[in-house]
C-alpha cells in the first residue's frame, strides 16, 4: 500500500497499516521523503 500527504501529519500510526506500506511526503520542496512502517513503527527510507 502506498500513502501520500503533505506532511509528517498526514501519515496515519504505523499499528494502522499493513507491514510494509510505504508513505511519502509530497510538498512544494520536492525531496518526497519516504517512510515505511514495520507494523509498529515508520522507518525513513
Amino acid at each position: 500500500m502506498e500513502l501520500y500527504g503533505a506532511s509528517l501529519d498526514d501519515r496515519p500510526d504505523a499499528t494502522t497499516v499493513p507491514i510494509g506500506t510505504t508513505f511519502t511526503i509530497v510538498d512544494d520542496t520536492g525531496n518526497f521523503d519516504s517512510y515505511i512502517s514495520d507494523g509498529t513503527n515508520w522507518m525513513e527510507v
